[in-house]
Protein backbone atom coordinates (compact mmCIF):
# COMPACT_ATOMS: atom_id res chain seq x y z
CA UNK A 1 0.00 0.00 0.00
CA UNK A 2 0.87 3.38 -0.16
CA UNK A 3 2.99 3.14 3.74
CA UNK A 4 4.74 -0.10 1.87
CA UNK A 5 3.00 -1.90 4.08
CA UNK A 6 2.67 -5.59 2.43
CA UNK A 7 -1.01 -7.49 2.83
CA UNK A 8 -1.47 -11.17 2.52
CA UNK A 9 -4.44 -13.50 1.73
CA UNK A 10 -5.43 -16.60 0.42
CA UNK A 11 -4.77 -20.14 1.45
CA UNK A 12 -1.35 -20.99 3.08
CA UNK A 13 -0.44 -23.86 1.46
CA UNK A 14 3.25 -24.10 2.17
CA UNK A 15 2.96 -21.64 4.79
CA UNK A 16 2.82 -19.15 1.98
CA UNK A 17 1.08 -16.26 3.46
CA UNK A 18 4.38 -16.00 5.67
CA UNK A 19 1.78 -15.04 8.85
CA UNK A 20 3.18 -17.75 10.81
CA UNK A 21 0.44 -19.73 10.57
CA UNK A 22 1.20 -23.73 10.58
CA UNK A 23 -1.91 -25.03 9.22
CA UNK A 24 -1.41 -25.04 5.60
CA UNK A 25 -5.33 -25.42 4.67
CA UNK A 26 -6.12 -22.17 6.03
CA UNK A 27 -7.53 -20.04 3.56
CA UNK A 28 -7.47 -15.99 4.45
CA UNK A 29 -10.32 -14.21 2.80
CA UNK A 30 -9.56 -10.39 3.67
CA UNK A 31 -6.24 -9.07 3.08
CA UNK A 32 -4.10 -9.82 6.57
CA UNK A 33 -0.99 -7.31 7.55
CA UNK A 34 2.50 -8.87 7.46
CA UNK A 35 3.67 -7.69 10.42
CA UNK A 36 7.67 -7.08 10.28
CA UNK A 37 9.19 -4.50 12.87
CA UNK A 38 11.12 -1.33 10.65
CA UNK A 39 10.42 -3.02 7.54
CA UNK A 40 9.02 -1.38 4.56
CA UNK A 41 7.86 -3.24 1.31
CA UNK A 42 8.47 -2.34 -2.30
CA UNK A 43 7.52 -5.14 -4.23
CA UNK A 44 5.86 -8.67 -3.95
CA UNK A 45 5.81 -11.63 -6.58
CA UNK A 46 3.70 -14.42 -6.57
CA UNK A 47 3.42 -17.03 -9.15
CA UNK A 48 2.71 -20.58 -7.35
CA UNK A 49 0.63 -21.36 -4.28
CA UNK A 50 4.18 -22.77 -2.74
CA UNK A 51 5.43 -19.85 -2.08
CA UNK A 52 5.48 -16.04 -1.50
CA UNK A 53 8.55 -13.52 -2.27
CA UNK A 54 8.84 -9.62 -1.23
CA UNK A 55 11.48 -6.91 -1.71
CA UNK A 56 12.22 -4.66 1.31
CA UNK A 57 12.58 -0.91 0.46
CA UNK A 58 16.85 -1.89 1.53
CA UNK A 59 17.09 -4.24 -1.22
CA UNK A 60 16.42 -7.39 1.11
CA UNK A 61 14.53 -10.05 -0.48
CA UNK A 62 12.07 -11.80 1.80
CA UNK A 63 10.24 -15.13 1.17
CA UNK A 64 7.85 -17.17 2.98
CA UNK A 65 6.74 -20.25 2.06
CA UNK A 66 7.90 -24.24 0.61
CA UNK A 67 11.52 -24.11 1.90
CA UNK A 68 12.09 -26.82 -1.16
CA UNK A 69 12.73 -23.54 -3.09
CA UNK A 70 12.88 -21.08 -1.12
CA UNK A 71 16.85 -20.46 -1.39
CA UNK A 72 18.20 -21.30 1.86
CA UNK A 73 20.60 -24.12 2.78
CA UNK A 74 18.68 -26.93 5.07
CA UNK A 75 22.07 -26.93 7.50
CA UNK A 76 21.77 -22.94 7.51
CA UNK A 77 19.44 -22.08 10.16
CA UNK A 78 19.13 -25.42 12.72
CA UNK A 79 16.17 -24.46 14.41
CA UNK A 80 13.76 -24.05 11.52
CA UNK A 81 11.18 -26.27 10.60
CA UNK A 82 12.66 -28.41 7.19
CA UNK A 83 9.99 -28.27 4.96
CA UNK A 84 8.59 -24.93 5.53
CA UNK A 85 8.92 -21.56 6.71
CA UNK A 86 5.68 -19.97 7.98
CA UNK A 87 7.08 -16.78 8.67
CA UNK A 88 8.86 -14.19 6.24
CA UNK A 89 12.85 -14.78 6.24
CA UNK A 90 15.00 -12.25 5.46
CA UNK A 91 17.54 -14.18 2.43
CA UNK A 92 20.36 -11.43 3.19
CA UNK A 93 20.33 -11.87 6.87
CA UNK A 94 20.92 -15.62 6.91
CA UNK A 95 24.20 -16.84 8.20
CA UNK A 96 26.67 -17.68 4.65
CA UNK A 97 24.04 -17.03 2.70
CA UNK A 98 25.44 -15.77 -1.23
CA UNK A 99 22.55 -12.69 -0.87
CA UNK A 100 24.83 -11.49 2.04
CA UNK A 101 25.82 -7.55 1.51
CA UNK A 102 24.11 -7.78 -2.07
CA UNK A 103 21.81 -4.99 -3.33
CA UNK A 104 18.43 -6.42 -5.14
CA UNK A 105 16.65 -3.95 -7.04
CA UNK A 106 13.89 -6.42 -8.67
CA UNK A 107 12.21 -10.02 -8.02
CA UNK A 108 10.50 -12.57 -10.31
CA UNK A 109 8.64 -15.34 -8.89
CA UNK A 110 8.22 -18.14 -11.70
CA UNK A 111 6.61 -20.67 -10.12
CA UNK A 112 8.89 -23.24 -9.03
CA UNK A 113 12.10 -21.10 -9.90
CA UNK A 114 13.00 -17.74 -8.42
CA UNK A 115 14.84 -14.52 -9.89
CA UNK A 116 16.64 -11.36 -8.58
CA UNK A 117 18.34 -8.59 -10.58
CA UNK A 118 20.90 -6.64 -8.45
CA UNK A 119 22.43 -3.06 -8.06
CA UNK A 120 24.73 -4.59 -10.63
CA UNK A 121 22.45 -5.60 -13.60
CA UNK A 122 23.89 -9.32 -12.60
CA UNK A 123 21.17 -12.06 -12.63
CA UNK A 124 20.72 -14.54 -9.55
CA UNK A 125 18.68 -17.80 -9.50
CA UNK A 126 17.45 -20.41 -6.81
CA UNK A 127 14.74 -22.94 -6.60
CA UNK A 128 14.03 -25.91 -8.72
CA UNK A 129 16.61 -26.70 -11.66
CA UNK A 130 15.91 -26.87 -15.26
CA UNK A 131 15.36 -22.56 -15.95
CA UNK A 132 18.18 -21.59 -13.08
CA UNK A 133 20.14 -20.86 -16.28
CA UNK A 134 23.45 -22.97 -15.31
CA UNK A 135 23.59 -26.84 -14.80
CA UNK A 136 23.67 -28.63 -11.65
CA UNK A 137 23.46 -32.48 -10.46
CA UNK A 138 20.79 -31.32 -7.98
CA UNK A 139 17.25 -31.08 -9.08
CA UNK A 140 17.45 -27.79 -6.96
CA UNK A 141 19.20 -25.02 -5.83
CA UNK A 142 19.01 -24.72 -2.36
CA UNK A 143 21.39 -21.20 -2.71
CA UNK A 144 21.11 -18.34 -4.83
CA UNK A 145 22.91 -18.01 -7.33
CA UNK A 146 24.96 -15.04 -9.39
CA UNK A 147 24.59 -16.57 -12.54
CA UNK A 148 25.95 -13.85 -14.23
CA UNK A 149 29.32 -15.16 -12.28
CA UNK A 150 29.52 -18.26 -14.35
CA UNK A 151 30.73 -19.18 -17.50
CA UNK A 152 31.87 -22.68 -20.00
CA UNK A 153 30.43 -25.57 -19.21
CA UNK A 154 28.96 -24.56 -15.53
CA UNK A 155 26.16 -22.30 -17.84
CA UNK A 156 23.37 -22.91 -20.59
CA UNK A 157 25.26 -20.85 -23.05
CA UNK A 158 23.84 -17.97 -22.03
CA UNK A 159 26.77 -15.51 -21.33
CA UNK A 160 26.01 -13.19 -19.37
CA UNK A 161 29.53 -12.05 -17.58
CA UNK A 162 29.72 -8.38 -17.99
CA UNK A 163 26.08 -7.92 -19.21
CA UNK A 164 23.65 -5.89 -17.14
CA UNK A 165 20.32 -7.06 -16.81
CA UNK A 166 17.33 -4.84 -16.53
CA UNK A 167 14.19 -7.04 -16.72
CA UNK A 168 13.50 -10.89 -16.27
CA UNK A 169 10.73 -13.19 -15.79
CA UNK A 170 10.59 -16.74 -15.97
CA UNK A 171 13.13 -18.43 -18.75
CA UNK A 172 13.86 -14.83 -19.97
CA UNK A 173 15.86 -12.09 -19.37
CA UNK A 174 16.66 -8.77 -21.15
CA UNK A 175 19.73 -6.61 -21.01
CA UNK A 176 20.30 -3.15 -21.07
CA UNK A 177 20.79 -3.16 -25.24
CA UNK A 178 17.39 -4.54 -25.22
CA UNK A 179 18.72 -8.27 -26.16
CA UNK A 180 16.74 -10.93 -25.05
CA UNK A 181 17.85 -13.73 -23.24
CA UNK A 182 15.90 -17.80 -22.87
CA UNK A 183 17.31 -19.49 -19.51
CA UNK A 184 17.52 -23.53 -18.66
CA UNK A 185 18.38 -26.15 -20.85
CA UNK A 186 18.85 -24.56 -24.52
CA UNK A 187 19.43 -20.87 -23.19
CA UNK A 188 20.75 -17.93 -25.92
CA UNK A 189 20.35 -14.67 -26.51
CA UNK A 190 17.56 -14.93 -29.30
CA UNK A 191 18.39 -11.28 -30.64
CA UNK A 192 21.92 -12.26 -31.53
CA UNK A 193 21.54 -15.60 -32.77
CA UNK A 194 19.40 -14.74 -35.63
CA UNK A 195 15.92 -16.06 -36.57
CA UNK A 196 12.46 -13.81 -35.85
CA UNK A 197 14.03 -11.87 -33.13
CA UNK A 198 17.13 -11.08 -35.16
CA UNK A 199 18.13 -7.17 -34.82
CA UNK A 200 15.07 -6.22 -32.33
CA UNK A 201 15.73 -4.62 -28.39
CA UNK A 202 12.91 -5.25 -26.11
CA UNK A 203 12.00 -3.43 -22.87
CA UNK A 204 9.86 -6.01 -21.16
CA UNK A 205 8.93 -9.39 -20.91
CA UNK A 206 6.31 -10.83 -19.20
CA UNK A 207 5.75 -14.53 -18.28
CA UNK A 208 5.54 -17.59 -16.66
CA UNK A 209 5.74 -21.42 -16.31
CA UNK A 210 3.32 -21.78 -19.41
CA UNK A 211 3.28 -18.90 -21.36
CA UNK A 212 6.05 -15.66 -22.02
CA UNK A 213 5.75 -12.49 -24.05
CA UNK A 214 7.89 -9.41 -24.76
CA UNK A 215 7.63 -5.69 -26.33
Amino acid sequence: DKNHDLYVWGENYGGALGLGITDTSYVISTPTKVNIEGVKFKDVSVASYYSTLALDEDGNVWYAGDRYYSGIEYNTVSNMNNSDTYHFICLNNLQNNPLNGVKIEKIYAGYYTNYLIDSLGRLWTFGNNGALGYTSSNNSNYSPKCISLYSGNDIYNAYLNGIKIVDVSYNYAIDEEGNLYILGSNATSLTKSGGQFAGKKFKKVVGNRWNNSSM
